[in-house]
């Protein structure tokens, strides 16, 4: 597991230039599955990626969606998950085509969900 941290702290020290944000999500370096502080790297980094506006299509694009809402799902009680979550979905919804699938997808209700887990 310390390794798995390490190369998750290493690529969000990565996904800081635009070039490597790109090539992380195209060579799919995020984990799909993990423990909780791998996940919680996973979605910084996710974050960080969806800053730029070519990897807002790629990320769609590459089936990531589905990833992120689970992580929402699984780790509703896990503040630090949900705020990176909520950056990501922020950061894809400047992307037209991705504010209507962010809603085809089914997270209005996961959102309503998380505001009430996080109303304090």
């Amino acid at each position: 597991m310390i390794i798995q941290y390490s190369i998750c702290c290493i690529l969000w020290k990565l996904s800081r230039k635009d070039r490597n944000l790109e090539l992380i999500v195209e060579e799919g370096f995020l984990l799909k599955e993990g423990f909780l502080s791998i996940i919680k790297q996973s979605m910084i980094t996710l974050r960080n990626l969806s800053i730029n506006d070519i990897n807002k299509e790629l990320i769609v694009k590459e089936g990531f969606l589905s990833i992120i809402k689970q992580s929402m799902i699984t780790h509703i009680n896990n503040n630090d998950v949900q705020n990176s979550i909520c950056g990501t979905l922020w950061n894809l919804s400047f992307n037209n085509r991705n504010k209507v699938l962010i809603v085809e997808k089914g997270f209005l209700l996961i959102y309503e969900q998380s505001m009430i887990t996080h109303i304090n």
